[in-house]
């Protein structure tokens, strides 16, 4: 949940919007901010807050369930946000680069390869724990190596 409010407050932050609009993209329906833990930087920042350093992306169509959202990063935007708190810390709009073209394969569905056919060459891949699994599922908890992670 922290992961979508931290997308919801960068997309609505003015000088945000103004750096995608210098790159062409008004629909913020189109803007993916995928935020990353940043650790902390400083002895100031530890242990008292958490912050992330959002990775932004920008995808081609908004109605496209399959499209592959990480085909087109937005570069030159750095922004630093305090994922506690929910404030943006720092945003600078650094360098203005183009965005990728819209490559038509862009997607990994059926049929979008580079020549139309998808590969057969493939060989079969079993992995296999005759112990059984290091790790144990529960709902949606995760328990491995002595840490639980809630999906």
């Amino acid at each position: 949940m922290e992961y979508v409010e931290c997308e919801a407050i960068v997309k609505d932050f003015p000088p945000f919007r103004e750096a995608m609009k210098k790159r062409g993209i008004e629909d913020m329906d189109l803007v993916m901010v995928d935020p990353w833990c940043a650790g902390y930087h400083s002895e100031a920042d530890a242990p008292s807050r958490r912050l992330a350093k959002p990775l932004i992306f920008c995808r081609t169509e908004s109605d496209c369930p399959m499209e592959n959202c990480y085909a087109r990063l937005v570069e030159g935007i750095h922004v630093l946000v305090d994922i506690q708190n929910m404030v943006i810390l720092e945003f600078e709009d650094r360098k203005l680069v183009p965005l990728p073209l819209a490559d038509p394969l862009r997607n990994y569905t059926s049929g979008e390869t580079r020549e139309g056919v998808d590969r057969s060459d493939v060989k079969p891949l079993q992995i296999i724990q005759p112990e059984g699994p290091s790790f144990r599922v529960n709902g949606h908890f995760i328990e491995w190596q002595k840490v639980v992670v809630y999906l």
